[in-house]
């Protein structure tokens, strides 16, 4: 075997079905990786797999899509924490896999910023390389492995703005086209990747995966993982609708309501794993918990409690929508700040501008209130946008 010279590290990320297996497979010369499609919950894992070749080595991590809304919170950092541990050294790249072709989606650019939430925004953007598969179709889009950065510059393509546009340009246009289904094509991809590998940027490791431990919880804080917020409701719903089969049925009967909660506590224990994300949420359950455990022997009372238990898990879906800071908003600035971070955070949703448009009235604040609403109003406006750019 002839001497190796270089070893490169990369991790594959992006949604289920973008072609993250294929594109590992590819890189590798052979079938390693299995699509995540087909995973079953026990191999549903990030998984290592290494090739020598005359003039490297290439050392790849395949990991579960990050934008499954059947998985805990705490899953989806969990499997990224095992898949930056299968390379203590670290990554040369990240390798950020996408369809040549995909609408430019809410749910893409959602998964944009779920990454750059878990990895961290700046370091992931210094090792970020975009690959685009289904290079088999470029003839049709007029694009190459030549001219792929000039065709990701025009906004015809991708929208000037969009998430996908600032992170390419953040990455400096890193970007290769992948022929997953073209066995011929496999080296000129590879070659391709390898020049777009960066240079000055150190690798990757688990010292800067910690070091944004405070970005993710943030933006989990925020409900901003799609399967948090999903789960997260869904119980919350469930309990709603326990409860008031307690107030029309049997106010004697509070088991199935206490069996709710339970479900939801367990719920936000491994949603939060290792963080402390979810505190605030965890201890208004805990206290209607001992509400409910706690009633009166009064029938009128009775009811009233398990009214006001009822208010109070509305308020919480109710906070999953709009923002958990929203409800202690103290002022105009506090507004403007909290608001402007939860459009970046969570995709400019429109809710969130008209939400925090109606607390800057409160505080009598009109013309705030007009900025915030005229926000939304363009947020919306982009989303649709959005989805009308090919990639």
């Amino acid at each position: 075997m002839a001497q190796v010279e270089l070893s490169y590290n990369l991790m594959l990320l992006g949604k289920t079905g973008a072609g993250k297996s294929s594109t590992g497979n590819t890189l590798l010369d052979r079938k390693c990786f299995t699509s995540s499609i087909s995973f079953n919950s026990s191999e549903d894992v990030a998984k290592k797999h290494c090739k020598a070749f005359k003039k490297y080595t290439l050392c790849v991590v395949d990991t579960p899509g990050v934008h499954d809304t059947h998985k805990p919170t705490g899953e989806i950092v969990k499997n990224l924490h095992d898949a930056m541990g299968l390379i203590p050294e670290g990554f040369n790249a990240l390798i950020f896999v996408i369809k040549l072709g995909e609408r430019c989606t809410e749910e893409l650019l959602e998964t944009i910023k779920v990454i750059k939430a878990l990895f961290g925004d700046t370091n992931f953007s210094d090792v970020c390389i975009v690959a685009l598969t289904n290079g088999e179709d470029a003839e049709k889009y007029n694009v190459n492995n030549q001219n792929i950065q000039e065709w990701l510059r025009r906004p015809e393509n991708v929208r000037p703005g969009s998430d996908l546009e600032t992170l390419l340009r953040e990455c400096g246009y890193r970007a290769v086209l992948f022929y997953n289904n073209t066995p011929d094509k496999r080296e000129e991809s590879v070659e391709k990747l390898i020049t777009c590998l960066p240079q000055q940027a150190p690798r990757y490791t688990n010292e800067h995966f910690q070091k944004c431990a405070d970005e993710r919880d943030a933006y989990m804080t925020s409900w901003g993982f799609p399967g948090q917020r999903a789960n997260i409701q869904t119980q919350l719903s469930l309990l709603t609708a326990t409860i008031e089969d307690t107030l029309k049925y049997d106010m004697t009967n509070v088991e199935p309501a206490l069996s709710k909660i339970n479900d939801l506590k367990k719920l936000l224990e491994t949603e939060s794993k290792g963080t402390d994300s979810l505190e605030d949420l965890k201890i208004q359950v805990t206290n209607i918990e001992s509400e409910m455990s706690n009633l009166p022997e009064d029938a009128d009372q009775r009811i009233e409690v398990i009214k006001n238990v009822e208010q109070k898990v509305n308020g919480m879906k109710n906070a999953g929508l709009f923002s958990s800071a929203f409800a202690v908003l103290s002022g105009c600035g506090t507004a403007i700040n909290v608001g402007l971070a939860a459009t970046r955070i969570v995709s400019g949703i429109p809710v969130f501008g008209i939400g925090i448009a109606l607390g800057m009235v409160v505080v009598g604040s009109t013309a705030f209130a007009i900025y915030a609403l005229v926000k939304a109003y363009k947020s919306t406006k982009s989303k649709k946008e959005d989805k009308e750019k090919l990639l």
